[in-house]
């Protein structure tokens, strides 16, 4: 039995556990940049106009505000999300890890770090730019 080696299981884990906590918080950031696209067409709208039959048929159409109002519950929501998802991607990233640690050493605070990092700058950006 001395020849037998001793399974270790799959090679190359950690590739497939980094791309998928990347996309992970790819996904995460692109919900919280939604949140300020819905600001951005928000704004837009609220201070669009309308063409409304005047009360004189003669004199033509009037123009008339859209009565949109801005709401911040909608980019709330994004922010929201976009962070939880983020940081379920860093919890599920740590976990992943923690089954190939031994095998395969990686910087896995570094990672977590920069996800947290990337979070924080996305949320306070997006803070500023819909708020």
């Amino acid at each position: 039995m001395e020849g037998m080696e001793k399974y270790r299981g799959p090679e190359k884990q950690y590739p497939k556990v980094e791309r998928k906590y990347l996309v992970r918080l790819i996904i995460g950031l692109l919900i919280i940049t939604a949140g300020v696209l819905s600001v951005n067409v928000n704004v837009a709208l609220s201070r669009s106009t309308i063409m409304v039959p005047g009360a004189d048929p003669g004199a033509g159409p009037e123009e008339i505000e859209s009565g949109i109002e801005i709401s911040t519950i909608l980019p709330t929501i994004f922010f929201i999300t976009g962070s939880f998802v983020n940081v379920w991607a860093i919890y599920r990233y740590r976990d992943d890890y923690a089954e190939i640690k031994e095998t395969e050493s990686r910087p896995e605070m570094l990672f977590v770090l920069a996800g947290l990092i990337a979070t924080i700058i996305a949320f306070y950006i997006g803070y500023v730019i819909a708020f």
